[in-house]
């Protein structure tokens, strides 16, 4: 009785013009999807009750008996396998087993040696001691002996698990992987050879996305870039994908619901451009054609990629412009005001859920050098001047700030915390020429 009732009380809603066709649950297409409705009151059911027009491509189908409680056995659907509905379910159900996940002990006593890894000797050139220390506990960045000098990058999902560790050798002066006498890129499974290992990969610095659900990610190829990305625009989450051809969907089911911005290799951009057309449903992904633009013909056939272009740059000159950078519109301010990239809030709540350990970093930190009083003082005297001012302001020829107020706010927290030492010297400049422009513009302003 309750089925008859059922059927006749819903069904699926007539054409009657596009706004009664909705972006299907399954592949994501617009347009396709027709929902269910109640006959008597029409109301729509469920956002997930309906049925997809691409029978063959896609198949979805879910009849309102799935969303009410009715007596019967809920329908298996069986969707072509090469239909993004069947990719989204697999990606789903896959899980991961104890045999298919590295020691955590194994992966602690990595956490060391970085005197002699060649990796973060080449960091510490680019970016200083304090710098390369965060990056290494950011991201658990380990060592290994297999190869004298060899750095270890661990890939841990969100629950802190950790999936795999990809080990491979870097020359400490230019940054560029060993490939002579032999390609020395490996996996800590194959060095130990853990013979019921089964590679699951996840994305490279994954465990930050839990900690920061608001923040928008960008992903690269290489471990490397993300790294180097990560300390010149800490706007974003990077990831890596590990390679040209790792954004599977079960991967990037983890990023729903977030913008997401690919950078590919100069050699990589149409097959990542290929992959944005094939959507799973609720994934908000734009590729960047930056390195397509900039980089030369040999460049491009070299692999080119984005951490070949920000090094290009000194690290603490900010010469971006948002345009440039195809930032997200919601996220310009962020780019400008996050610039010390190293919040530790995120780091603290990982640690609490999964690795509880610290590297073992022995450089020496920065210490307290240069007397700034006199500077602070005259920049915390313009700090209300600042809070008034309404609209943009240009910084620099490629630096624009959105809001002149949060900006200073910012800066002036990070400069009176870490007052004397170089490294943040460059945020009390910022500082600085704010109140030179500001004077400049509006001189009554500084008379009030």
């Amino acid at each position: 009785m309750t089925m008859l009732t059922t059927n006749f009380e819903f069904t699926l809603e007539k054409y009657k013009g596009k706004q009664t066709r909705f972006a299907c649950p399954g592949c994501g297409h617009q347009g396709t999807f027709s929902r269910y409705i109640n006959t008597a009151t029409g109301e729509y059911l469920s956002p997930y009750c309906g049925r997809c027009d691409r029978e063959l491509n896609c198949g979805y189908h879910r009849k309102p008996s799935e969303f009410l409680s009715i007596r019967q056995p809920k329908q298996v659907y069986n969707y072509p396998q090469n239909s993004a509905a069947y990719r989204y379910r697999e990606a789903a159900v896959k899980t991961i087993e104890a045999h298919n996940l590295i020691d955590r002990e194994l992966f602690k006593k990595s956490l060391s040696g970085y005197e002699q890894n060649k990796f973060t000797i080449y960091l510490t050139g680019l970016f200083g001691e304090l710098v390369t220390q965060k990056i290494i506990e950011k991201y658990y960045i380990g060592s290994s002996n297999h190869w004298k000098g060899a750095t270890v990058f661990w890939q841990i999902d969100g629950t802190g698990r950790i999936r795999a560790g990809k080990v491979m050798l870097y020359d400490p002066h230019t940054g560029k992987r060993v490939k002579e006498p032999q390609r020395c890129i490996t996996w800590v499974h194959k060095i130990l050879r853990m013979e019921e290992y089964s590679l699951r990969q996840c994305f490279f610095g994954e465990h930050f996305l839990k900690s920061q659900p608001l923040q928008p990610v960008a992903i690269v190829e290489s471990e490397k870039t993300a790294v180097i990305a990560s300390a010149y625009l800490p706007g974003f989450i990077w990831l890596a994908s590990g390679g040209l051809n790792n954004l599977s969907p079960e991967r990037l089911l983890v990023l729903k619901g977030r913008k997401v911005l690919l950078y590919p290799d100069s050699n990589g951009y149409e097959k990542w451009m290929e992959k944005t057309k094939h959507l799973l449903p609720g994934l908000d992904i734009k590729i960047s054609d930056l390195l397509e633009r900039k980089a030369t013909e040999d460049e491009k056939k070299a692999g080119y990629d984005l951490a070949d272009y920000l090094t290009k740059h000194p690290f603490y000159e900010q010469q971006f412009d948002d345009a440039e950078l195809h930032l997200p519109e919601a996220r310009k301010e962020e780019f400008i005001l996050n610039e010390d990239p190293y919040d530790r809030e995120d780091e603290a709540t990982f640690t609490e859920t999964a690795v509880d350990c610290q590297s073992t970093y022995t450089f020496s930190r920065n210490v307290k050098g240069e007397d700034w009083d006199d500077r602070i003082i005259r920049v915390e005297q313009f700090a209300d001047v600042a809070a008034r001012w309404t609209g943009s302001l240009k910084l620099d020829r490629a630096t624009t700030i959105l809001d002149v107020s949060k900006f200073y706010k910012a800066h002036l927290e990070v400069v009176l915390s870490n007052q004397g030492i170089s490294t943040y010297l460059p945020y009390l400049e910022r500082l600085e020429k704010v109140v030179e422009i500001l004077s400049t513009s509006d001189p009554e302003m500084f008379s009030n």
